[in-house]
């Protein structure tokens, strides 16, 4: 096993920078109602990160907070 290995047992998780980084500027926002929707996070920090990108919209059907996000790969690839 590497030496730099994190133990501390605290997840790591994806930054906004890293998430554009890699080609991907909107996140997919799923809500417990089963809506869903792409939202462009251009107008977020780079620091945020990407499960916390959901704290800040509102479902359009059910009004309540979005349950995850997550890159939008599909972005990546062209297709949406």
């Amino acid at each position: 096993m590497s030496d730099d290995a994190d133990w501390s047992g605290e997840a790591r998780w994806m930054d906004l920078a890293n998430m554009r980084s890699l080609g991907v500027r909107s996140d997919q926002l799923h809500c417990s109602c089963h809506h869903w929707a792409i939202a462009n996070v251009d107008h977020l920090s780079d620091a945020m990160k990407v499960p916390n990108v959901r704290l800040g919209f509102r479902c359009s059907e059910c009004g309540k907070r979005p349950s995850s996000s997550r890159p939008n790969w599909l972005e990546r690839d062209g297709t949406h």
